[in-house]
């Protein structure tokens, strides 16, 4: 498996991706509505590009096939972080391929970016509900320091958003 930045031509492979990645974490447990909205205006070929010009996104390949994709950018989370902080946007496996290997090999190569300096801390959002990302953020060196509302196209939604951080002086 490669993990490598995702070139400008391959955006619309990234768009379809995202889709499908998101639909299969998600689909059952948020309302068809929100779920059509967040895919048709959220994960688009704008969004990508735009994304593209300020974030780092890199896609992890097996034999040529994408099968997942990994967004780091400036902290936009405005409950936590300071200054020169780094946030994981977005981290996510076609389900056919979680547990093996793919999600913490996109968040090693994420991690182990220059933009992330020696000294900044890496900031992230997850669904309370999703006790199997947290467990993967954790082994990563991610602890919840606090939470947010989670909202959607159609308000806010019953559960929150957990803030996890990974400090500098964390060294697995």
């Amino acid at each position: 498996m490669i993990v490598r930045p995702v070139a400008p031509t391959e955006v619309p492979a990234l768009v379809a991706l995202a889709r499908r990645t998101y639909a299969e974490a998600f689909g059952a447990d948020m309302a068809p509505d929100d779920l059509r909205f967040i895919i048709a205006e959220k994960l688009t070929a704008a969004y990508f590009e735009q994304a593209m010009r300020e974030d780092v996104v890199l896609v992890a390949e097996e034999d040529g096939t994408s099968v997942g994709f990994v967004q780091l950018g400036d902290n936009r989370i405005s409950e936590a972080g300071a200054p020169g902080d780094q946030e994981v946007r977005r981290l996510y496996v076609l389900a056919d391929w979680q547990g093996r290997g793919v999600g913490g090999a996109m968040m090693k190569a994420a991690l182990a970016h220059p933009r992330v300096l020696p000294d900044a801390t890496v900031l992230l959002t997850v669904w309370e509900d999703n006790a199997r990302a947290q467990a993967f953020y954790r082994r990563h060196g991610f602890e919840t320091v606090g939470a947010c509302e989670l909202m959607l196209a159609s308000g806010p939604a019953d559960g929150r958003e957990l803030i996890m951080a990974r400090r500098p002086a964390y060294n697995p």
